[in-house]
This record gives structure tokens, C-alpha cells and sequence, in this order.
């Protein structure tokens, strides 16, 4: 099967899992998100995936999330997540698209921008039924995308799909996974069932 690895949903990561026990679970996360994970850099698999907390634009935690990638750590994907707390203890991610995603690239360096950021600035990503929702065991932060209730529209095949992700989160690294399916449910693309994209804290 083709390995077609993307980072889209999900997107996505994160940052060291030692935190106040006073933190609601959206407020755990969030802080155990922030931070630099890396793999291969230098080659052509090179990854980069870095997220910042910023001020909220709403209900919940919010961050930046960039990854760069490729031997020359291209931009590959820019997204605002929003992190809330659901009433049985888990955490839902919501992933917003920027508007003007090339104005904003290395928001950390730009807190003025930081600073006058809105959700005017951004559109609602995937459909209903595409949020991440994570839990938390341990020191381990678990998220999924659930391909039964994620159907999108795929330009590229010109068909609905079904989308699964999967996201570990421990204190140094990063996991992740994502896969397309038909309806029917065979998959398409993306990592075997058992298998993971792994990226190494390094801030």
C-alpha cells in the first residue's frame, strides 16, 4: 500500500506532559502541546512541527500549530487549534484554516500580529464529525480521528472518503498517523494500522 503520510487534521502535537494538577484537561493539553518536535532533518523526510500557545479567540485553549518540511523545512501546513473540554473528561480539537496563512507564517515571531488575531482571520476546517477528540492515560495524551463520522469531500478523487487519525503524545516525542478510506471502508492510503510517524521533542 502506498504510504501517503499527511499531517492535515490532525493535525496533529505537542509538548512536555508535566503539568499542575490544578489545569482543567483543555488547559493540560495545551500546555503539554507547546512546544518543537523533529524528524530527519536535513533530508528529504525532514519534519518539523512546532505549536505556540496564543491569546484565546474563544471558548477553550487555542495554539498555533506550523510544520515545515522537506530538505529545505518548507512551510507544509499552518492551522489555529482550539481546545475544549468536554463534560466526560476528554479534550476536542477543533482545527481552523488562516485566511492568510503566508502572512502569518512563524506567528511566534510576530506578536503584534499574535496580538490582533480574530476569528475573522479564520475559516472553520473539516466537516462536522472531523474533530480530534483526546484523552489522556498516565503521561500519555492519546487523539483520534474517528473515520466512521469523518466523511469529507476529496477534490483530488472526486468522491467522498472517510479520514482516520491518531496522535500519541508523551513527554519527548510525537506520534502520528492518518489514513483514507472509502466508503465502504477499505483503505487508500496512508500508515499500516499499527504504524506511526515519529517525531522527537526537542524544545
Amino acid at each position: 500500500m502506498k504510504r501517503d503520510i499527511s499531517i492535515g487534521l490532525l493535525a496533529f502535537a505537542l509538548g512536555a506532559c508535566v503539568t499542575s494538577p490544578s489545569l482543567s484537561p483543555a488547559e493540560k493539553l495545551a500546555a503539554d502541546m507547546v512546544g518543537t518536535f523533529e524528524t530527519a532533518i536535513g533530508s528529504d523526510d525532514a519534519m518539523r512541527d512546532r505549536r505556540i500557545e496564543i491569546a484565546a479567540l474563544g471558548t477553550g485553549e487555542w495554539l498555533y500549530y506550523q510544520v515545515n518540511h522537506k530538505s529545505d523545512l518548507s512551510v507544509y501546513r499552518q492551522r489555529i487549534l482550539q481546545l475544549e473540554a468536554l463534560p466526560d473528561g476528554r479534550v476536542q480539537q477543533t482545527a481552523w484554516t488562516i485566511n492568510d496563512a503566508a502572512a502569518h507564517v512563524d506567528l511566534w515571531d510576530k506578536p503584534d500580529m499574535q496580538a490582533t488575531l480574530s476569528q475573522d482571520d479564520l475559516t472553520a476546517g473539516l466537516e462536522d464529525g472531523c474533530a480530534q477528540i483526546w484523552t489522556r492515560e498516565d503521561a500519555i495524551w492519546a487523539g483520534k480521528v474517528n473515520p466512521d463520522t469523518c466523511i469529507i469531500t476529496s477534490t483530488r478523487r472526486g468522491s467522498q472518503i472517510r479520514i482516520g487519525a491518531e496522535s500519541l503524545l508523551d513527554e519527548g516525542s510525537l506520534s502520528l498517523a492518518e489514513r483514507g478510506f472509502d466508503l465502504a471502508g477499505e483503505q487508500l492510503w496512508g500508515t499500516e494500522p499499527v504504524d506511526y510517524y515519529r517525531l522527537i521533542r526537542v524544545d
